[in-house]
């Protein structure tokens, strides 16, 4: 109970802990060295923006980090194996935004979650940014940091074609820059000249939750703000409503700064329902950018662009190993070609489309009479299921689901890494296994609002357009919604022969039911 940071040896035991307990990667148990270096620097950090009293001595920091450098590593055995390096090129962006839009089966708590979790990872894709700069850090629990409105500045211009357009100005927190505020990156987001689907627009997810949220001070709807056409050269400003101003742009549910790690889980979750067996990172996207970056602008751009105070940063730790030269083509004096070189680095991710969801029948028949897994079934059947049970019987049958949970996810991962991995058929014909990727296209009719997005999302087209401006309707609607299902067909209100407050209640959940496939409303009229 009075264990602190600041002696040595509780410090030492705390690390060997961490040590032992990280699974490592790569088909390697080991935990890498650098993981449990990151985990150190993570207490650190976050009992200094916790404000704990008193502050590790900075000595004990030192000593801590070498003692797991060196006598912790020998001890162990510690990995010096890195993590490689993946790009998140354009076309993982794009499969993760056609699973999200119009093959989706997992049900967000709130419906405006979706819309969140797009606009998020947009906002990160397209600004090569670090997880913790818009949101709040692992590194800085309860610090609140991130990004708010009032580091939003949003207005409407005549682009090069003459036609109004919107564009935002985002400031992000970036690391390393807390006592340079006035060093802080900006990055432009608009609209675009090139005709593009519209889920590739980020305006149209922001619009969305701007109009749902009614968080400008002089246009609260959508008519008011597609109207605008502002004059000359200079772009218009539209100014937030004050009331809005210190909220966080991205929110939790309880109006809280959403965090890193919640994203995160979020973006790793939609990755395996993308068919990922190791899905994109953020960090993934943020090396893509960068490469794209020094690519097309000087090197003080693309540090200015990345957050960057070294210029060897990018060369050390996000360019890839190929150059993306054509070593080939040089030698014959042919056209030089980039192509391959994009594709091998779009191959530092693979994808499975038909990777199982879940177990196989016979891979779970035989977890389900594994002694482990018998003995967790029995144990749990022996707990008692009273709400008045003491906190230990519940905290048990937490931590005997844990297991359980824990149990399947490692069988499936070792299914997944034997599965089968076929070019996909381009005669329309599929292997799919299981019933996940058929569940949205057989209850999509239940769920207007999400059932056209899942088509007319993909439409390339302008926002002002008839069918941009269907889009941002629907969008508006799902962000105000409170359930994906507003309403059971044969319940409408005009049906219903309920007594009046009866029949203002809602459907409380839609849950789909795993085994087998069917869905089941749990709904009151």
């Amino acid at each position: 109970p009075r264990a602190t940071p600041d002696d040595i040896e509780t410090s030492k035991d705390w690390a060997r802990c961490i040590a032992y307990g990280i699974v490592g990667a790569y088909g390697d148990v080991i935990a890498g060295l650098g993981s449990v270096v990151r985990s150190w620097k993570d207490l650190t950090a976050g009992w200094q923006w916790a404000e704990r009293k008193p502050k590790i001595d900075p000595e004990v920091v030192i000593t801590i980090s070498n003692f797991i450098k060196g006598p912790l590593q020998k001890e162990i055995g510690l990995r010096h194996r890195k993590r490689e390096r993946k790009y998140g090129t354009m076309i993982h962006f794009i499969h993760l935004g056609t699973q999200l839009w119009s093959n989706d089966w997992h049900i967000y708590r709130k419906p405006r979650t979706r819309l969140e979790v797009w606009g998020q990872l947009q906002m990160q894709v397209f600004t090569s940014a670090r997880v913790g700069e818009f949101i709040q850090s692992t590194c800085r629990p309860g610090s609140g940091r991130g990004l708010y409105y009032r580091d939003i500045t949003f207005g409407v211009f005549r682009n090069e074609d003459g036609r109004a357009e919107f564009a935002m100005q985002v400031v992000r927190d970036a690391k390393n820059m807390t006592f340079k505020p006035d060093k802080r990156p900006e990055h432009s987001l608009h609209e675009g000249l090139q005709p593009r689907p519209l889920f590739c627009n980020p305006i149209l997810t922001y619009l969305a939750k701007f109009i749902a949220r009614r968080v400008f001070r002089d246009y609260k709807t959508m008519d008011e703000l597609l109207s605008l056409e502002p004059h000359g050269d200079e772009m218009f400003q539209l100014h937030w409503d004050p009331e809005v101003l210190d909220l966080p742009f991205f929110q939790k549910e309880d109006g809280e700064i959403d965090t890193a790690n919640i994203f995160s889980k979020r973006v790793r979750d939609l990755g395996f329902r993308s068919g990922y067996e190791l899905p994109p990172t953020i960090h993934d996207f943020r090396a893509e950018g960068l490469f794209l970056i020094d690519k097309l602008y000087s090197t003080a751009q693309r540090m200015k662009h990345g957050g960057h105070t070294d210029e060897n940063t990018h060369r050390d730790h996000y360019a890839p190993n190929n150059a993306g030269t054509d070593g080939q083509g040089s030698y014959f004096g042919d056209k030089l070609r980039s192509i391959v070189n994009d594709k091998f680095r779009s191959m530092t991710l693979c994808r499975n489309p038909e990777l199982w969801q879940s177990l196989p029948a016979e891979k779970q028949h035989e977890l389900e009479s594994s002694p482990e897994f018998i003995a967790i079934e029995e144990e749990l059947e022996a707990l008692s299921l009273d709400p008045r049970d003491d906190s230990a019987v519940t905290d048990r049958r937490k931590g005997l689901r844990a297991e359980k949970r824990k149990l399947i996810a490692e069988e499936l991962r070792k299914c997944r890494k034997l599965q089968p991995s076929r070019i996909p058929s381009n005669k329309g014909e599929n292997n799919l296994i299981g019933y996940h990727q058929t569940i949205f296209s057989r209850v999509r009719a239940l769920m207007p609002e999400r059932d056209r997005l899942a088509s007319r999302l993909f439409t390339v087209a302008p926002i002002r357009s008839e069918e941009g401006q269907a889009v941002l309707r629907d969008m508006v609607s799902l962000y105000q919604q409170e359930t994906e299902v507003a309403v059971r067909p044969g319940l409408e209100p005009e049906k219903c022969l309920c007594l009046p407050t009866e029949a203002k209640r809602k459907i409380d959940r839609f849950v789909y039911s795993l085994k087998p496939f069917q869905s089941s409303y749990n709904t009151r009229c």
